[in-house]
């Protein structure tokens, strides 16, 4: 089977086609403009593509050029298809589509897709050469051939003027000629489909749509003496009704920057203008680095999200079913390092994707109150930092730790990997040696302070500050933009590292709700100051871990409520192996209707299920009739705040995917051994 959309406004040939193709087996999705047809592949993925070339909105010749500007679809095999493809004479080789086809009758172009569709199951080497398929059966038509001619001359016309022209229907660009690509400076793929007024700044965004909205039946011209801005081009733009098209319009437009910059030198004022075109270019670049780290992050957020939702559910049985080995194994088996070693290598991968997680800022970590001078003097004892230390000798480390440092409320593992990060960063800065100093501190900051080298603010209030700084060679001007992007790294091919460090700091200490401030100069050094808003809570100094072998449960009854059965059957099997006696659902509302007729202990309950009702949404419904029940929350993807909110109505704990055995068997216990309310 395969999935295959076909862009066609011949409604009576596409519904013949997709039924066709719908018997055989296929799945089909009909599209009739080209416009329909981008705002369907945003969020559609199909095995094969087939598009006339006459379209409405956007011809078949421009739609391959977006289609293969999209990431998702680069291994789409794309057809372009005409009825006058012998009268175009189309060239395969010169098309961006896979295979170009002839259109005849209706049996004639039905029997083409199914040819088409055999060839994608061939390797590209399998191929024929390339040629126009059905070519043989079509006759060249001579109305037709006069009227491409026409076309072409027209057409010609159009590519020859030096006046940008754009149509636009039902608010949308249909067509650019070059001279309009050239004035705006973008590409005719990221101009077909765009709204007008998205092509301009800010400022100027609400003039456009005002001479978009306008219903003048005549021109409407934005004069010469108020031109319309873009980046460093001045432009005057005119708006044409098309006749007999009520919503179509021809929107004119020229660059006339070299025009008035000539008209202001005559009059004395080139240096006045120029100065204002550089302050507002300055400007306008840095709304657009500011929008471009914005969509980066989000981007990177999106794909590190699903990466890690996918494997969190496959690291989970990878890490438990070795455990589960491990009990019913003796100790001089020979089996056990090996698996001791398939246990460890998963327990690496999830610390990768928690990584990831916590770079996107969706990372889910347990909340509580810690101390940062107890969380650094970890890490001064942790297997990390003496292996950082074996590896640059020549680097010492100076502690000044703040007396009396109040408490914050933070993820120790997160606050344990920005430390990490910042001083790993460092030393690996200073390749000849130097010194890198950790200070601690509690500062009220009286007035609202400005970060530097930062966009954000800090507001008055109590802080608690970790200041990590060097003697090295410090960060250059060019490079201190782009510190806190993935992957940006200095070190040479080869070195250790992913490029993720200081991303990964980034988004910890977004989600502690915290500032970073960074002060360097070229051979000068360099300082991370980090600021965190304190608590007045206490530190819980009573919470003890219990010890591995001490889980078993005495036959208490849970209920696992996850929507992935691999998750259902590894939970259930786990509990199952440590003494409880455990029941799965696969959805929110299935637990709702089990919970109505039947007393369990405790409910495992994932966060993120889908389709249905979410853990958040599960558990309210719940405590409606079952107001005590005993409650934990486990998720590997989700928002903080769902977390938040199920920990204040009362679910008991949050544990992270993926499952080890130690994890949810702590967690079960301590929440059955807790005294009901």
């Amino acid at each position: 089977m395969k999935k295959i959309l076909i862009i066609d406004d011949n409604q009576p040939l596409a519904t013949y086609l997709e039924k066709k193709l719908t018997d055989a087996g296929h799945e089909v999705v009909v599209e009739s403009t080209g416009l329909s047809a981008i705002a369907r592949l945003t969020e559609y993925t199909p095995d094969i593509i087939f598009t006339d070339f006459f379209l409405p909105n956007v011809n078949g010749d421009e739609l391959c050029k977006i289609i293969r500007n999209m990431d998702h679809l680069n291994q789409t095999f794309l057809v372009l298809m005409s009825a006058a493809a012998k009268e175009m004479d189309l060239d395969p080789s010169k098309t961006l589509a896979d295979a170009v086809m002839a259109k005849g009758t209706f049996k004639e172009t039905a029997e083409n897709f199914f040819s088409n569709i055999e060839e994608t199951d061939k390797p590209r080497l399998d191929r024929p050469p390339e040629k126009v398929i059905g070519i043989e059966s079509i006759h060249p038509r001579r109305m037709t051939i006069e009227l491409l001619e026409k076309y072409r001359h027209l057409k010609t016309i159009l590519d020859s003027i030096s006046e940008g022209i754009l149509e636009v229907e039902q608010g949308r660009i249909t067509y650019a000629n070059p001279a309009a690509i050239t004035i705006l400076g973008k590409p005719l793929d990221q101009l077909l489909a765009a709204y007008p007024s998205d092509l301009f700044a800010e400022v100027e965004k609400s003039r456009i749509e005002a001479i978009m909205r306008s219903a003048d039946n005549g021109p409407t011209i934005v004069s010469p003496i108020g031109p319309i801005k873009l980046a460093n081009k001045l432009l005057s733009l005119k708006k044409l009704p098309l006749q007999g098209v009520p919503d179509n319009v021809i929107l004119l437009i020229s660059d006339i920057t070299e025009k008035i910059q000539i008209e202001e030198a005559l009059q004395n004022y080139q240096a006045h203008l120029e100065k204002i075109i550089d302050e507002r270019t300055t400007a306008l670049t840095r709304t657009m680095e500011k929008l471009q780290q914005s969509q980066k992050m989000e981007a990177i957020g999106i794909l590190a999200g699903g990466v890690a939702h996918d494997l969190n559910n496959i690291l989970s049985p990878i890490v438990v079913y070795p455990e589960l080995l491990l009990l019913d194994l003796p100790d001089d088996s020979p089996l056990k390092p090996k698996i001791l070693t398939i246990k460890e290598s998963a327990e690496k991968a999830a610390a990768v994707v928690q990584d990831l997680l916590t770079m996107a800022r969706r990372g889910v970590q347990a909340i509580e109150v810690v101390n940062l001078n107890t969380v650094s003097r970890h890490y001064m004892q942790s297997p990390e930092y003496k292996k950082l230390a074996a590896l640059h000798p020549n680097v010492s480390l100076e502690t000044h730790f703040g007396q009396d440092l109040l408490n914050i409320q933070g993820s120790p593992v997160q606050l344990s990997k920005i430390i990490m990060n910042l001083i790993a960063n460092a030393a690996e800065a200073m390749s000849k040696g130097g010194k890198i100093c950790l200070t601690t501190e509690t500062r009220y900051i009286d007035r609202t302070k400005k970060i530097i080298n930062g966009n954000e603010e800090i507001q008055e209030g109590e802080y608690v500050i970790l200041i990590v700084s060097d003697n090295g060679p410090g960060i250059s001007k060019e490079d201190m933009p782009r510190i806190f992007d993935p992957f940006y790294t200095k070190k040479k091919m080869g070195r250790s590292g992913t490029g993720l460090g200081l991303t990964i700091v980034w988004g910890a200490v977004k989600d502690h709700r915290g500032h970073i401030e960074v002060l360097s100069e070229p051979g000068q050094g360099t300082v991370f100051r980090l600021y965190f808003p304190v608590t007045r809570e206490e530190l819980n100094l009573n919470h003890t871990l219990v010890p591995l072998g001490k889980f078993k449960g005495k036959g208490e009854t849970i209920l696992v409520v996850d929507d992935s059965k691999e998750q259902r059957d590894m939970v259930s099997l786990a509990l199952s192996a440590i003494g409880y006696s455990v029941t799965t659902v696969s959805s929110g509302e299935e637990a709702v209707v089990f919970l109505e007729k039947n007393l369990m202990d405790l409910i495992v309950l994932d966060m993120i299920m889908d389709p249905g009702i979410d853990g958040l949404e599960t558990y309210k419904r719940i405590r409606e009739f079952r107001p005590g029940q005993k409650v934990i929350i486990a998720s590997g993807y989700s928002e903080g705040d769902l977390i938040a909110q199920c920990l204040s109505l009362g679910v008991g704990q949050f544990i992270n995917k993926p499952y080890t055995l130690d994890k949810i068997g702590e967690a079960v216990r301590l929440e059955l051994d807790k005294s009901n309310p």
